[in-house]
């Protein structure tokens, strides 16, 4: 009798339980890819730092073998595969897995329609990390903003149709300024991945809040991009804990980096990571790998227009400001006869009012009105090419000296005493040099020391915040 419960236990463990032996389990729970995967904490402790519950299979606390286990035990299940199956739920898991233990078969995608309705992994051509520049408009988006987006077009204009992946903290409408900042400094409000046509994000930075954006495609293999568009899959809508400081977007980014190039790149990351550290990191790593295929500059629609505006003349600038004006009737305004002429200063005055429209601080009650005017006058002028002044390519930042910098210097007085200064910057941005911010200036945490043989040690200059910004021509 005692023989056959050993066999029968024997069968219902075979059958209830994944066929690797738990020492190799035990092994492969603590790959580093796939401790990324769960987004294990990266101090020790054994937790992750997704807060969903749905995130993981396991019951209780979290525990990365119990999870590899689960998972196992359910790819090799004879259950029907839908899109609540875990292999449709952790798709990046399952395909490492797989190819981990060989058995490719565990990974069958096909009947998994919401994943590949979403992914569109055969469609995938690249996938393209974005830097978008500061905006002095709101507190957390002072030092930029980074987020990711998912090519299945291939040029300019299909790219405002691809899935955007953008990582931001949930914050309450209305949310009063100290609040808002002291909240987003200690971790009071949870965050998450979101998707969204690119076109939302480019209405967002480029045609409202004016910002320029730099756009880094990334060098990836099939099996990479693959890899990544699966994990955002997995990741969407999952709650974490937000820091402004440092568990923020760019650190969430290169969480997902590191995952894809298996490298530590946030190792030594301690109490601040700007957006901008994220791609000084990878300008890094690309001494080694070809991390970059290409860098794209994208002005905001007010560079695009302040440019447009610079090719016209004088008399051709006052013709424009007549026409977007409130208070001129937009028929007391005579455009001329000149073939081409007409049609270059009613498409600038068009761009000018199309801009004031996203504005809602420059909006009057008739500028739409105006604009429906001009849109009428344009089309009953005859085509003609215009010459548009395209702005100037800019220097991606990850081309310009970090933020973050310990530096050191001789000073000479004119009464030719000698000083020693040394500069500790938390974050740093001026208006000329080769740490430049385009018109503006802005230095967090700046501490600039001397010592001279007369006074010893003193503090030449301490900045807590100091921000301007400039008008450029």
């Amino acid at each position: 009798m005692a023989l056959v419960w050993f066999f029968f236990l024997a069968f219902f463990s075979s059958a209830c339980y994944p066929q690797v032996p738990s020492i190799e389990a035990t092994k492969l729970a603590q790959d580093p890819t796939w401790l990324r995967l769960l987004k294990a904490d990266k101090t020790g402790r054994n937790q992750s730092a997704i807060h969903s519950a749905e995130f993981f299979l396991g019951d209780g606390e979290f525990n990365a073998t119990t999870e590899l286990q689960l998972l196992l035990q359910a790819l090799d299940s004879t259950e029907a595969v839908d899109d609540n199956h875990p292999l449709c739920r952790f798709p990046a898991r399952s395909n490492w897995l797989a190819l981990k233990l060989d058995r490719l078969d565990l990974a069958d995608f096909a009947n998994c329609h919401r994943l590949n309705e979403w992914a569109r992994t055969d469609q995938l051509e690249s996938i393209t990390l974005i830097m978008i520049s500061g905006y002095f408009g709101s507190p957390a988006s002072t030092f930029g903003h980074s987020l990711l987006r998912l090519d299945n077009g291939g040029n300019a204009q299909s790219s405002l149709l691809d899935l955007g992946i953008n990582f931001g903290a949930q914050i309450p409408p209305d949310e009063p300024t100290l609040i808002y900042i002291l909240r987003g400094l200690f971790g009071g409000y949870q965050a998450g991945f979101s998707d969204r046509t690119f076109f939302e994000h480019d209405q967002t930075y480029s045609r409202i809040e004016f910002r320029d954006r730099w756009e880094y495609r990334l060098n990836l293999t099939t099996q990479q991009k693959t890899l990544l568009a699966y994990h955002l899959w997995e990741l969407a809508g999952k709650k974490f804990t937000y820091y402004f400081l440092r568990e923020n977007c760019s650190y969430r980014l290169a969480e997902l980096l590191e995952l894809i190039f298996d490298a530590p790149i946030l190792d030594g990351v301690t109490t601040w990571y700007a957006p901008v550290s994220l791609f000084h990191d990878l300008r890094e790593l690309q001494n080694g790998d070809n991390v970059f295929d290409a860098v794209r500059y994208v002005p905001s629609t007010e560079q695009v227009l302040r440019y447009s505006l610079a090719g016209l003349s004088e008399t051709e600038r006052q013709t424009v400001l007549r026409l977007v004006a409130p208070t001129v009737p937009t028929s007391d305004v005579a455009l001329g006869k000149q073939p081409g002429r007409m049609q270059r200063m009613q498409s600038a005055a068009l761009d000018l009012n199309t801009n004031q429209l996203a504005n809602e601080t420059n909006q009057h009650p008739t500028h739409r009105e105006r604009q429906r005017q001009q849109l009428a006058m344009r089309l009953q002028l005859p085509p003609a090419a215009i010459d548009r002044r395209n702005p100037p390519t800019r220097v991606p930042p990850s081309s310009l000296a970090p933020p973050s910098s310990i530096d050191a210097a001789i000073t000479q007085f004119a009464d030719d005493r000698l000083a020693t200064r040394l500069g500790i910057s938390a974050f740093r941005y001026e208006p000329t040099g080769n740490n430049a911010l385009d018109g503006a200036a802005l230095v967090v945490a700046d501490l600039q020391l001397g010592l001279t043989e007369e006074d010893g040690v003193y503090v030449a200059e301490s900045t807590i915040v100091r921000a301007r910004k400039f008008n450029t021509p």
